[in-house]
C-alpha cells in the first residue's frame, strides 16, 4: 500500500505541473484516460470475474474510482482553469462530465446485479455465492 501511495502522488504532482505548463494539452490528454483506467492485470485470465469478487465484496468497485476521479478534479481545479483554447475547453466539459457517467455506470451495474456463483482455480475450484 505505501508503494502505491507513492505512485498517486507521484503522478498526481506530475500531472498538476504538466497541467500549470500546458493545461490545453493536459486536459485533452486527461479526458482521453480518465473516463475507464484499467487496473494492472486486466489481460489476466479471469481478471472480469475477480474484479466482480472485489466490487460485491465491497473492497473496490466503480463508486470508489469515483471518489479518486471527483478528488482529482477538485485538487487540479479542474472547474477553474480559464484561458483555454476551444480543445481545452472541450476537453474540460468532458472531465466535468466523467463523474456523472460513472455514477450512472455503477447504477446500473448494482441494479443488475444479480446473486451469481463464482470458482477460481486459485480458491481450489471451490464455489462460493455472492450478492
Amino acid at each position: 500500500a505505501k508503494e502505491e501511495a507513492r505512485h498517486f502522488a507521484f503522478y498526481r504532482s506530475v500531472f498538476k505541473e504538466v497541467l500549470d505548463r500546458d493545461p490545453n494539452q493536459a486536459l485533452e490528454s486527461a479526458a482521453k484516460i480518465m473516463p475507464a483506467i484499467d487496473m494492472p492485470g486486466v489481460n489476466m485470465p479471469h481478471f472480469r470475474e475477480l474484479a466482480d469478487v472485489v466490487r460485491r465484496a465491497g473492497i473496490y468497485g466503480p463508486r470508489d474510482y469515483l471518489k479518486i476521479v471527483e478528488e482529482q478534479i477538485k485538487y487540479w481545479a479542474i472547474d477553474k482553469l480559464d484561458g483555454l483554447n476551444d480543445a481545452g475547453r472541450k476537453a474540460q466539459e468532458k472531465i466535468m462530465q466523467i463523474p456523472a457517467r460513472i455514477e450512472r455506470i455503477a447504477g446500473v451495474m448494482e441494479a443488475k446485479s444479480k446473486r451469481k456463483t463464482f470458482s477460481f482455480d486459485v480458491a481450489f475450484n471451490r464455489e462460493f455465492v455472492m450478492d
